[in-house]
């Protein structure tokens, strides 16, 4: 995880239109195929755990930012590295 290419207006559309939308997660995924960023909404954590898992095992992705759409925007999109979803348990399959 890292600072991304992403310029925050990109990053500010995206939280809106998940905020707008009644999601509760956003995930940036960054696409190893297709060499580009894209986000990921969740309406709950375990849904946000099961797009992590599938973009960074079953899609050849990796999750670089989890930002949540109930916290202030610009405080996370301050951070160097937001990673909003500390408290989920790892799937174990």
């Amino acid at each position: 995880m890292f600072m991304i290419p992403v310029g925050n207006e990109e990053l500010r559309k995206w939280f809106l239109s998940g905020v707008e939308k009644n999601h509760k997660y956003m995930l940036i995924i960054y696409s190893f195929i297709h060499t580009s960023y894209f986000p990921v909404y969740a309406d709950n954590a375990a849904e946000a755990r099961d797009h992590l898992y599938y973009y960074e095992y079953e899609f050849f992705g990796e999750a670089m930012k989890i930002y949540d759409l109930t916290m202030d925007m610009e405080e996370q999109l301050a951070e160097y590295c937001a990673w909003h979803l500390l408290d989920l348990p790892l799937r174990v399959d």
